[in-house]
């Protein structure tokens, strides 16, 4: 009778996100937006397709229009649809036991898990493709040469001129990556009863995908789109520890008259949380892997990465710059997506409140609230994370989104 044993399942399917819907109605036939970007001077408004990086007139088009009347114009982007586009679904499994001992104490042990499959990302359609070796006097493959080099252009010059090219040109939207969640969850807790209710919990947890969740999945996020699983690592939202404690206490002394009046019945709630820090990744800041891409990440050595100093001071850096390098020429680097963490965040907050009974239907209640009461900063990860930005790299300049500065604020209330 004092021990629960609990397990459940569940399967849902979800939507397709709300932007790779839209874009069957917005995107070619359907619609076509064209914008000519001036190419090395003005544009003139009476004969804005003479010049720029649009030549010729691409309107009026004609409502869904034949393949030999559809007009293409160079540089194009274009985001893709497979003819399936696979619902991502999530698999969930809970399992805890419940044990009631003591006086009005609770102990728990929770798991919980899912995975999730064919999840949404987009992929690359048109990289820069890597040559190897030198060509005449210089190198077949370099930065400024990424046009001459793109897929499309390789395999059909004309025709591969009239698609955008790299990281930002034209991508398909596939669904096929996975995700997991797994956590242990234990807690402790005592209800009311003499003078105080305590709720503990500790959370170790451990989330794994390969694209974080994004409003469009229009823009790739992979460093390689020949091997989305190089980007299969921690979540952004992994934290992996989460320690929450919360009390309730009120006091009461053995002591009559004015001093017992003064000292008891107060109540005191202190919430103490701290967790793992966020998440983030460290970039090369340049295309090593010369595929025009520009997720690039470095090459990690055994040198320690983090410095000690969370000082949100100039030329105080939390990462350690020799830890990285750049990969060579047409490679990638070991370093892995959401692989480093920025400093715990620690928090405390506390309320003192006192009820006054004055008549039998009227009261009067003091309460005190402090959060953030330690003054404790909760630091954002570092501002600047490319390691070609060598003055800045790796330093704290902010404190994290929602963190405040120490606050207090008190109330009177009359209640009748």
């Amino acid at each position: 009778g004092k021990t629960v044993l609990r397990a459940g399942t569940a399967f849902m399917y979800d939507n397709p996100n709300l932007f790779t819907g839209s874009k069957v109605v917005t995107d070619p036939p359907f619609s076509t937006v064209v914008t000519n970007s001036p190419n090395g001077g003005p544009l003139s408004l009476s004969t804005p397709w003479s010049a720029g990086t649009v030549i010729g007139d691409p309107f009026p088009q004609p409502w869904l229009p034949k393949p030999s009347e559809a007009v293409f114009p160079n540089g194009g982007t274009y985001t893709v649809l497979p003819d399936q586009f696979h619902p991502p679904y999530t698999i969930q499994w809970t399992a805890s036991i419940q044990q009631q001992f003591g006086k009005g104490w609770q102990a728990e042990l929770n798991y919980i898990g899912n995975e999730s499959a064919f999840l949404p990302y987009s992929q690359t359609l048109n990289p820069a493709v890597y040559i190897a070796g030198t060509c005449g006097t210089t190198a077949c493959s370099t930065t400024s040469n990424s046009a001459s080099r793109y897929l499309f252009t390789r395999q059909n010059a004309a025709v591969g001129a009239k698609y955008a090219g790299g990281g930002t040109g034209s991508s398909l939207i596939k669904s096929g990556v996975t995700s997991s969640y797994n956590a242990l969850v234990a807690s402790i807790q005592h209800r009311v009863g003499g003078g105080f209710a305590l709720m503990s919990n500790y959370t170790l947890s451990h989330c794994i995908n390969v694209v974080d969740a994004q409003g469009d999945v229009g823009s790739t996020t992979l460093e390689n789109p020949s091997n989305p699983n190089l980007d299969r690592a921690n979540c952004g939202s992994d934290y992996r520890h989460i320690f929450n404690t919360s009390v309730v206490a009120e006091s009461h002394f053995s002591l009559q008259g004015l001093s017992g009046h003064l000292v008891n019945n107060w109540q005191l709630a202190p919430l103490f949380r701290i967790t793992d820090g966020t998440p983030f990744t460290v970039t090369a800041g340049q295309d090593n892997s010369l595929t025009a891409i520009g997720n690039d990440r470095p090459v990690l050595s055994g040198s320690p990465v983090y410095t000690g100093n969370t000082i949100t001071r100039a030329n105080k850096s939390f990462l350690n710059l020799a830890a990285f390098s750049q990969s060579s020429a047409g490679t990638y680097g070991n370093a892995g997506r959401n692989q480093f963490r920025g400093p715990n965040q620690l928090q405390l907050d506390a309320e003192v409140s006192r009820k006054f009974p004055v008549r039998e239907r009227c009261s009067l209640e003091l309460r005190l609230e402090s959060f953030n009461m330690l003054n404790h900063p909760v630091l954002a990860i570092p501002s600047s994370l490319s390691i070609s930005s060598a003055s800045t790299f790796g330093q704290i300049t902010s404190t994290a989104s929602g963190s405040n500065a120490r606050l207090f604020q008190g109330a009177i209330k009359l209640k009748f």
